[in-house]
């Protein structure tokens, strides 16, 4: 009898060990989220929509064409499209999505969770195929105008001789700012 208690107690302890557990997916519908996100920038004082001077602020969209989706990453200098492989639903209302880049085959891991649902805030995560990640956040396009919008100073990307200068030459604001050669 005791050497049937030993086997069943150590298949007991080893068949409850929580890393072993897989996480099962299910197929997910992107159209079940928005669209179109904004990227927040958490401060001291909460999160801000931030509008740098020379780079704009993240965007993510998502969009449907004949029951196909991507996902672009703009909002600054370049956007990038990405083919959405798979979307798929995992733990915690985890939504996983994977794209390929379409000038090439590299794969990319879109993570995405609601921090605050009813506010519309919702965590993502990049991974990208040269093995750097990045953990943004993001809220849906129509509630940015709930938060604080911030515009970086011009004198922060071009100098304020550039900025006070572009002022003399027609009034362009300090954010549209652009170097002119010396009269």
């Amino acid at each position: 009898m005791k050497y049937l208690v030993l086997p069943f107690l150590i298949a007991l302890c080893y068949g409850c060990n929580d890393a072993e557990k897989k996480t099962v997916l299910q197929p997910f519908n992107l159209s079940a989220i928005p669209a179109e996100w904004v990227e927040l920038t958490n401060t001291d004082s909460g999160y801000i929509v931030y509008e740098s001077c020379d780079a704009g602020n993240g965007l993510i969209t998502i969009q449907s064409k004949g029951g196909k989706y991507s996902l672009t990453l703009g909002g600054a200098q370049d956007d990038y499209v990405y083919t959405v492989v798979s979307a798929n639903k995992g733990d915690k209302d985890t939504i996983l999505i994977e794209g390929g880049e379409q000038e090439t085959t590299d794969k990319q891991l879109f993570k995405m969770h609601w921090l605050d649902k009813e506010k519309g805030i919702a965590a993502w995560k990049m991974h990208y195929a040269n093995g750097t990640s990045a953990d943004l956040v993001f809220v849906v396009k129509q509630k940015a105008i709930t938060f604080p919008h911030c515009e970086q100073p011009c004198a922060e990307c071009w100098g304020e001789e550039n900025c006070n200068e572009n002022e003399k030459h027609g009034g362009i604001s300090k954010s549209d700012a652009v170097a002119y050669p010396e009269e």
